[in-house]
């Protein structure tokens, strides 16, 4: 996890809080530092800071926490 997450970037999803069978989907967007589902909109961030308190828009009309992505080494 060492390359930052970029709108665009396709990851391994899980819907249901993380509990659903994983799914790729493409990134529209990152907030971090995120206080419930808002924070800081930007363009790309590191993993650490997702995981700990992003949340992601996603393409296929989903929105996931940061605990509920995981990278796809091709991106």
């Amino acid at each position: 996890m060492n390359r930052p997450l970029k709108i665009g970037d396709t990851v391994r999803w899980r819907g249901l809080w993380g509990e659903a069978q994983e799914e790729p989907a493409e990134v529209t967007g990152i907030e971090i530092r995120c206080i419930g589902k808002y924070g800081t909109e930007v363009a790309e961030a590191a993993w650490e800071e997702v995981k700990k308190h992003g949340v992601v828009s996603l393409a296929n009309g989903h929105w996931a926490y940061g605990y509920q992505v995981d990278p796809i080494d091709n991106n």
